[in-house]
């Protein structure tokens, strides 16, 4: 349906208009815009690329590659999988159905774990959960001198993070490892070493991700379910994380609405840790938890 009603429109700009109804039709936010973008992705070329053409009428290729985004993006396929690609920290990151991706939230944890890191002599960093990559990316990156572990249970996800990492020419100061959160730091002399344990751990409810928005459901479950009470992987990092940090050295979580009470009682109980502080994300919500080791 949605390629007959494209392919009935000549103009660029009679088929972003109506992909934006479909769009707006599917539920999908800012359809208009993402209309234009998709048409952008079609053409090769920006969105202001596609004002200057929108009284042309494309080639054979570029009117089905559109109509076949538009087809995807109706489905409520996430527009980054969709083109592959999602900014970060100023930075492009490859993104695909292997790997989380990066959302606003995630990049006040990145700057935060980045600052920290700033101010010491060579300093090492653990990422747990790297997804894409995009906070040990940003780490190496803005704190050059520190070298970080990246660690995600996830093979393709690790696939997609190495790449992002050379890609982003920060391959020589990440070393991505394969397992289950802390695990694999394990048997390699980081106990009591490590400046920062940093992550964004899957932290929704089991029962609460049917009811996410059709674009997560895309997403790898197993960076979304955090267990009945969306605390199984924090609960680990607050238990497991002060043997592998230095006196001073800092854990910094993510963490999901209506959490940081509970996180904080974690904290308060463990022995090793001792409450520094939590950040807003840009709705207001408490969104990121520091604490240091004692």
């Amino acid at each position: 349906m949605v390629e007959k009603r494209l392919s009935d429109c000549a103009e660029i700009a009679s088929l972003v208009a109506l992909a934006g109804d479909i769009l707006s039709l599917s539920g999908v936010e800012n359809p208009q815009i993402e209309a234009e973008v998709l048409m952008a992705e079609a053409l090769g070329t920006s969105r202001s690329g596609v004002f200057i053409r929108l009284r042309e009428e494309p080639a054979q290729a570029a009117r089905g590659r559109f109509i076949s985004l538009v087809e995807r993006r109706s489905a409520r396929e996430p527009v980054q999988y969709i083109l592959g690609r999602q900014d970060f920290s100023g930075r492009i990151f490859t993104v695909n159905p292997a790997v989380l991706i990066p959302r606003p939230e995630t990049e006040i944890l990145a700057r935060e774990g980045a600052d920290f890191l700033k101010g010491l002599n060579s300093p090492l960093a653990a990422d747990i959960g790297t997804g894409s990559g995009c906070i040990a990316v940003t780490l190496a990156l803005e704190a050059p001198e520190s070298f970080i572990y990246a660690v995600d249970s996830s093979r393709g996800a690790l696939q997609t993070a190495t790449a992002n990492a050379e890609q982003n020419g920060a391959i020589e100061s990440v070393e991505f490892l394969e397992g289950d959160l802390l695990q694999p730091l394990s048997g390699r002399g980081l106990q009591g070493r490590l400046d920062l344990i940093i992550s964004n751990p899957p932290y929704i409810p089991t029962d609460d991700i049917q009811g996410l928005q059709p674009e997560v459901l895309y997403e790898p479950k197993a960076a979304l379910d955090g267990g009945p009470d969306g605390l199984d992987a924090l609960r680990r990092l607050v238990h497991e994380g002060p043997a592998y940090l230095r006196p001073g050295g800092r854990l910094t979580l993510e963490m999901g609405y209506g959490q940081a009470g509970a996180v904080r009682d974690m904290i308060d109980a463990e022995p090793g840790l001792h409450f520094e502080k939590i950040i807003l994300d840009f709705a207001g919500v408490e969104r990121i938890i520091s604490a240091l080791k004692r």
